[in-house]
């Protein structure tokens, strides 16, 4: 018999675990031995623009407080009510790597109204390991990278707030325009799937938002803050035009300048616009997304190539 420490809305536990045949997995989220049951409370959901993580398979759930409605005052940047739970957990070739944890633990909103955990799996696929910080597990850095014999490297605490501190409340994947039916994209099938394509791979960064101003004030140091490209899909969004994707992109000026071009979407001209140029750039500083990814994704990069492409070309030069 083992012990194991968890940790769970804020308390600590110790389970008691016979190795290699008892689930001891994220907290909260299975019910059996064999690590395969899911709670009954939780809800499966699926972005209609999921975030590219190099091609690993993902399980998404949420657990939302009985009777405490989620305030959607704001169509395009929900507040959850405290115990709000979603978990995310990532396979390749059916073997689970990691599971990622938000939970909110307190009134309000922002980074430090939630709980952000990271677990990397065993091999028999019947415990986890927290590893979202080195100081309490020395052993974490060596978990993370190349985890399980894989390519899929999991990340840790720190990188967490880096994707979630834009959004008024941490949560990126689940919101109005990723969870819609109707998916409330403007344009024609290839414009939408382009814009949400970047919207769920690179808005939760290149954004403005209540959080990402600080509040309003100076102190915004989020990509979209730094260099005015955002890439964020709202709700009200009537047009292709109106998006921010184009507004701040087609026809302005880039500037990074490690591609060549200096143009962030030259219309008409996917090989000279540095957003596909840098979407198709690894393991340097022209890479983008900048963490999280070693790979490209060949569809989401064909998705924005040929939205790209189908623009009729400008004769603006692309001046910052």
């Amino acid at each position: 018999m083992t012990w194991r420490a968890v940790t769970w809305m804020g308390l600590f536990l110790v389970a008691g675990c016979e190795v290699g045949t008892t689930c001891v997995g994220p907290p909260g989220l299975y019910v059996d031995d064999r690590c395969s049951v899911v709670a009954a409370d939780l809800v499966a959901y699926h972005p209609a623009f999921p975030l590219w993580s190099d091609g690993a398979i993902k399980e998404r759930y949420v657990r939302l407080p009985a009777g405490q409605p989620i305030d959607k005052t704001n169509p395009d940047d929900w507040i959850f009510p405290v115990g709000t739970t979603l978990y995310k957990t990532f396979s390749d070739a059916g073997v689970r790597i990691e599971t990622r944890m938000l939970q909110k633990t307190k009134d309000g909103w922002g980074v430090d109204a939630w709980d952000m955990r990271v677990y990397a799996w065993d091999a028999a696929q019947r415990q986890v390991v927290d590893v979202t910080s080195d100081t309490d597990c020395p052993r974490c850095a060596a978990l993370r990278v190349d985890a399980l014999g894989t390519q899929h490297d999991i990340p840790d605490g720190t990188m967490c707030r880096q994707c979630h501190s834009a959004a008024r409340d941490v949560v990126n994947g689940y919101s109005a325009i990723q969870l819609s039916d109707g998916a409330t994209v403007p344009g024609t099938p290839a414009e939408r799937a382009a814009l949400g394509y970047l919207h769920g791979n690179c808005g939760h960064c290149h954004r403005y938002s209540e959080a990402a101003m600080c509040g309003g004030g100076p102190c915004c140091h989020t990509p979209a803050c730094l260099t005015g490209l955002r890439l964020w899909l709202h709700t009200s969004d009537a047009s292709v035009e109106a998006t921010d994707a184009y507004s701040t992109a087609v026809g302005r000026g880039a500037i990074y300048d490690g591609t060549g071009s200096t143009c962030r979407i030259a219309a008409g001209d996917p090989d000279a616009s540095v957003v596909t140029l840098r979407m198709a750039a690894r393991g340097g500083p022209a890479a983008m997304p900048r963490i999280a990814t070693e790979l490209v994704d060949p569809t989401g990069l064909a998705t924005v190539r040929a939205w790209i492409a189908a623009m009729p070309p400008q004769p603006t030069v692309c001046a910052r």
